[in-house]
């Protein structure tokens, strides 16, 4: 339902003399504001939110509100569109929302203020962001005051990631990174997940970000193969080394922890970390020693998809699809490890499972390749050619004939 002002919103912006907001366009008005050495105020509004019309009709036409925004800063309209390149580049979602932003460079937002302000309030707001206490200035103050809150920090750090301040903003997220969980046992996820995005995002401008994670992983590292790791050491060890792209470096804490019998949990808890580069490397008997019980792994995920389907989806379940991917996956690189060390029969075993639970071209063209990685060309050429002996579709079956004679000869 429209609001009552809706009628006369128009007529009241055209009716109050000495309009503050200039008629230009964003890219005119940040060099305005750099010619007049003043900030840029961007006045998101939208003509059916009431809030834009209470700020219009109640708030600028204020006349103390009318000179500041006349005198001290250069102001202009933006009608809100989620979608623009303007509401983007400011992360605008909701009118009205009031960006001030600072014209130097490429034009860096310092302060904002959502929903309908007073006059009073939005001048107080304005006045201090003037005066250097912006939404920075009250970031570091809430954290001067709270200094053990991990979230302030992060939002500190952002802030400061805005501005391009990066040696600030990377103390800020390392201090989260290090102290987070202890001081905020809620902030667990939040660090392995934003903070840690936002370090690597921060160090592909500063590089120096990327070598504080390498230095953090070394030192877990180094503690663990002493056999002093403090709790969370073997986690943070898989989760920086993996977004670091360190794989061989966790496969040699992996390789050294195999001649210490005594520490077979920690390399356990590695293992299904390392799969992907024995399996590269072709480390067959290492990585069914990282995989157990291969079959006995299967069957549990295979449940997993099993109790997703119970739940019933009237359309499609990403959540379904993703386990299954997932499950033809392993279980493919489980046939080729028990192929690579020489174990057909349980080998066979896993492919009668794997067929029995997705049956379609993709699981057997999945078994085939193993099967080849593996050197087993020939049992690769057996499944491909029961595959064209079941009852897929033709297309289906023209696909596998065409793996089938590209296989190697041997």
């Amino acid at each position: 339902m429209v609001p009552v002002l809706a009628a006369p919103f128009l007529l009241l912006l055209a009716a109050f003399p000495g309009d503050p907001f200039r008629d230009l366009p964003f890219e005119k008005a940040i060099a305005a504001a750099r010619n007049e050495k003043k900030l840029l105020v961007l006045d998101f509004r939208s003509a059916s939110s009431e809030a834009s019309q209470r700020l219009d009709t109640l708030t600028f036409p204020e006349s103390r509100v009318r000179t500041f925004l006349t005198e001290k800063v250069v102001a202009i309209r933006v009608d809100l569109d989620p979608e623009s390149e303007l509401a983007r580049r400011f992360h605008v979602q909701s009118a009205p929302t009031i960006v001030f932003v600072d014209p130097g460079g490429s034009g860096t937002e310092i302060d904002r203020a959502g929903g309908y302000l007073e006059p009073r309030s939005f001048l107080s707001q304005a006045r201090d962001t003037l005066a250097g206490r912006d939404a920075l200035f009250r970031a570091r103050a809430r954290v001067a005051a709270n200094a053990k809150s991990p979230r302030l920090h992060l939002e500190l750090a952002q802030l400061l990631l805005g501005r391009g301040i990066h040696s600030e903003a990377l103390e800020q997220l390392l201090w989260c990174f290090d102290h987070g969980p202890e001081n905020d046992p809620s902030f667990t996820e939040t660090r392995s997940n934003a903070v840690l995005t936002e370090i690597l995002r921060l160090g592909q401008a500063y590089p120096t970000a990327l070598e504080e994670l390498a230095h953090r992983s070394d030192a877990a590292g180094a503690r663990i193969l002493k056999g002093s790791e403090r709790a969370g050491d073997i986690a943070d060890v898989i989760l920086l080394d993996e977004k670091l792209a360190r794989l061989d470096r966790l496969t040699a804490i992996y390789d050294s922890l195999r001649q210490r019998p005594e520490r077979i949990d920690a390399r356990r808890q590695l293992a299904p970390h390392v799969l992907v580069v024995l399996l590269t490397d072709r480390r067959y008997a290492d990585a069914l020693e990282c995989v157990g019980d291969p079959a006995a792994d299967l069957e549990k995920r295979m449940a997993a998809c099993a109790e997703i389907e119970k739940k019933g989806s009237p359309a499609p379940d990403p959540a379904l699809d993703r386990c299954r991917r997932e499950t033809v996956r392993v279980g493919s690189e489980y046939c080729e490890i028990l192929l690579g060390v020489g174990k057909s029969d349980s080998a066979a075993a896993i492919v009668e499972l794997l067929l029995a639970f997705d049956p379609r071209v993709g699981t057997y063209a999945k078994l085939m390749e193993s099967a080849v990685r593996a050197g087993a060309s020939l049992k690769a050429a057996e499944m491909g050619r029961r595959g064209i002996a079941s009852k897929l579709p033709p297309a289906d079956k023209v696909r596998l004939k065409i793996l089938v004679s590209e296989l190697p000869e041997r």
